[in-house]
């Protein structure tokens, strides 16, 4: 009787084991249009969010970085620098890129990679979002100061 015992409990540990093993937390991962790893993190866990720069160095970032204004106003600052950029060689695309910005302790910005795009959408376009977005340096401030090395501000860019 006691023999039976332990096996059921052996049984019972073994069961409770692999089930527990079996319920491992994804790793979510963010590409780049060239297919190239952006961001990687643990379930639900932003706080284990870690940055692959185009070098292939390893970044913990938070995502608490905001714009001065918000939203709205970033999103009206990038529509007018788009619109100058563009000049006479202006056309409607309705497309949205999204994009992420990475910037150092000091909020600089240190690298800004594209997501998948559409495969009409040329390269000018690309590098357009880029010096707008470049452009932007200066206006970004955090919500929550956290002693970590980067950040990241993930958003979508319309090209109207």
């Amino acid at each position: 009787m006691i023999f039976k015992l332990k096996i059921i409990i052996l049984f019972v540990l073994v069961l409770g084991c692999n089930g527990a093993h079996s319920q491992n937390v994804s790793l979510n991962k963010v590409f780049d249009m060239n297919n190239r790893l952006i961001l990687s993190w643990k379930g639900s866990d932003f706080d284990s969010c870690v940055f692959i720069t185009t070098k292939g160095d390893k970044i913990p970032v938070d995502i608490e970085v905001r714009y001065k204004g918000g939203y709205d106003s970033l999103r009206a600052f990038c529509d007018s620098v788009y619109c100058r950029i563009m000049g006479n060689d202006f056309q409607e695309l309705n497309e949205k890129i999204q994009y992420f910005i990475l910037f150092d302790d000091n909020l600089h910005i240190r690298e800004i990679r594209i997501c998948k795009v559409p495969l009409y959408i040329n390269r000018k376009y690309i590098d357009i979002i880029k010096r707008v977005l470049l452009k932007t340096e200066g206006n970004w401030i955090l919500r929550k100061a956290k002693s970590i090395k980067g950040h990241v501000y993930g958003g979508i860019f319309v090209l109207i």
